[in-house]
């Protein structure tokens, strides 16, 4: 298997199709293998349900020995395409980062790569039988150093979807209460109450100017499933951090004792206490960088991906291949949907069927 094909949820703005998606690509190409991004979607998110006929089921094209990677799209029109991609000999591959019940277009792949244990669990309870945990990588890293000179005020940074943000509340109602003047919390999310509007590169310049992360948790069976992302990312800029319960998180402190588990109010009082001490926040900004670089970053992780894809290199993968000119994406006119450049080079052609038009929903 030596063609890799992408079909993903949404753009650059939408973190699991960034980390589970376009790194994994570009690292991909970096590496001299064939792969390419067939479906990425011009909005955050691709309003997949609103169109029907995506693609002929006429036509079948020999796609053996390719893989295709479904990037947690769901819906009838998912399904077809996956029906499709089969039934012209590629390897489909379901990666999922979410329990939703209402997702079972993963049912059709041959193959499922969750973001986490829990998740992989979730998916062979309800009847996958290939499926194994893949993780996501860190988007940037900066080498540790003793970064905090002051030792009151200390910015202590939360980020993450707004949907998250009960789950900060009484982390953060201590802080505020408790802890005033000795600590200082700063948000970044989509959430109105948000100190800062999330973007990639506010949340890039907070990380590195803050002294303790903090990731408290919420109940229930979505959550519990989520990945160590945000983490994960904070650890590879050298940020002390001090995380809730999530079995997720449990595992890497069970590996990083760094970072401190709180799983109640007083346990994190106790790790505020802990990491008002310089030498403490110093210690564990080198030990969380030095693991979670030799496990998380886009060199490790992209080698877990290969070999959980089984793809090799053959010579001449470098060369100009079969899709070479594709680059492609799919056009959201007002009355259709087509794939904007077709597969060349295979010697079929795709045959496309116009949609009708889009409604006007989005996922």
């Amino acid at each position: 298997m030596n063609e890799v094909f992408w079909f993903l949820l949404g753009n650059r703005m939408t973190g699991s199709s960034r980390l589970q998606g376009y790194l994994i690509h570009e690292s991909l190409v970096k590496k001299g293998y064939r792969s390419h991004l067939i479906f990425e979607p011009r909005g955050q998110y691709a309003p997949w349900e609103d169109f029907e006929g995506f693609l002929s089921p006429s036509w079948r094209g020999d796609l053996s020995g390719s893989v295709s990677i479904i990037q947690k799209l769901r819906g009838e029109n998912t399904d077809r395409l996956i029906t499709w991609l089969k039934a012209s000999g590629s390897h489909v591959v379901y990666v999922n980062c979410d329990v939703e019940d209402v997702n079972v277009s993963w049912k059709l792949s041959d193959q499922v790569l969750a973001t986490t244990e829990t998740l992989c669990e979730y998916h062979r309870k309800y009847g996958a039988k290939h499926v194994s945990r893949v993780r996501e990588p860190y988007e940037f890293s900066s080498k540790p150093m003793e970064r905090v000179k002051r030792d009151e005020n200390l910015q202590v940074l939360w980020f993450g979807y707004g949907s998250h943000w009960s789950a900060l509340l009484p982390w953060k109602r201590i802080l505020e209460e408790e802890y005033e003047g000795l600590f200082r919390l700063v948000t970044c999310s989509d959430h109105p109450e948000a100190t800062h509007r999330w973007s990639l590169e506010i949340q890039r310049q907070l990380i590195l100017e803050s002294d303790i992360a903090i990731f408290p948790t919420m109940g229930g069976e979505s959550y519990s499933a989520k990945s160590p992302n945000r983490l994960v990312q904070a650890m590879a800029c050298g940020l002390p951090s001090i995380v809730g319960t999530r079995p997720s998180y449990k595992a890497i402190v069970n590996e990083c004792s760094h970072v401190l588990e709180a799983t109640d109010e007083n346990e994190f009082r106790k790790a505020l206490k802990f990491f008002t001490e310089r030498e403490n926040r110093h210690k564990a900004a080198l030990h969380e960088y030095q693991y979670v670089v030799s496990r998380y970053s886009p060199e490790v992780v992209t080698q877990d991906w290969i070999n959980q894809l089984g793809l090799e290199l053959v010579e001449g993968s470098q060369r100009k291949n079969r899709l070479a000119s594709l680059r492609s994406g799919l056009s959201f006119g007002r009355k259709a949907m087509s794939v904007q450049r077709k597969l060349q080079d295979f010697g079929r052609k795709v045959g496309l069927l116009r949609s009708q038009k889009p409604s006007g929903r989005t996922q």
